[in-house]
């Protein structure tokens, strides 16, 4: 396998973007993935809920899009077309990213990984979930009539796994998430943080609007000043204008 490029539809870890990049693989938009050589192309997914995890905190994401949240079983479709069309290799970039911790990513994508028995992981953690994360997968995913989490599991079904199994229990690792004292105790604390986070923007507005005050204000202060020093220069001309006309009736020539 030669992988030349990646790409995905949704935001990934930026530590792991900037190792594709040092290891000379280059990220292509995925709105131009049918222009690249499948063979040489990898599509990097990640769970439903680890996606709206990522995307609620863009700090830690590159170059995160716009992603409407029930565009989700869209884009979980989007890959799967890809993947039944071509011979694309799809991996879960979190499970590369862990990988990538032990073995340079050059060592990963040159092998084949899966065949390579040295890469096989049986045993691996999956991606600590939150529960604001969790309800929301859940949530989508029950307007959908299940959809959402069907298409995330056809993914894993034929994607690259690095020897561990298909991530069947998705839905049970996510309900463990949703204990109902836990979701009160979160969403308080959502609504406490917005709370502050409302307080200090109205704090900035204030201060905002302070500064522009205090604009006006010394605008206004520096224009009587000019009128000031104005007036004072046509008082200081018209003195001079009337002292010399003394002057001249005082020595007449």
């Amino acid at each position: 396998m030669s992988v030349k490029y990646w790409c995905s539809p949704f935001p990934i870890e930026s530590s792991l973007s900037e190792a594709l990049h040092d290891a000379g693989i280059a990220r292509q938009p995925w709105k131009s993935i049918d222009a690249i050589k499948q063979s040489e192309l990898t599509i990097l997914f990640d769970p439903p809920d680890l996606v709206l995890s990522r995307r609620a905190d863009k700090k830690t994401t590159t170059n995160p899009n716009d992603l409407d949240l029930v565009d989700l079983s869209i884009l979980y479709g989007e890959i799967l077309t890809h993947a039944n069309n071509g011979s694309v290799i799809l991996i879960a970039a979190w499970q590369l990213h862990a990988i990538s911790q032990s073995l340079s990513l050059q060592e990963i994508l040159s092998h084949n990984p899966g065949t390579s028995s040295s890469l096989n992981q049986t045993s691996i953690d999956y991606p600590a979930t939150n529960i604001l994360s969790s309800l929301s997968a859940h949530y989508l995913n029950s307007q959908q009539n299940g959809k959402l989490f069907r298409l995330y599991c056809q993914v894993e079904e034929i994607a690259i796994r690095f020897g561990r199994d298909i991530d069947r229990s998705y839905n049970s690792r996510l309900e463990k998430n949703l204990d109902h004292h836990a979701i009160a105790r979160t969403l308080r604390e959502a609504f406490n943080n917005q709370q502050r986070e409302s307080v200090l923007v109205n704090g900035l507005h204030q201060t905002q609007q302070e500064y522009r005050d205090y604009v006006l204000e010394s605008n206004d202060i520096l224009k009587q000043y000019q009128e000031l020093l104005h007036e004072s220069q046509c008082i200081a001309s018209k003195y001079r204008d009337e002292l010399a006309k003394s002057d001249a009736k005082v020595n007449p020539t």
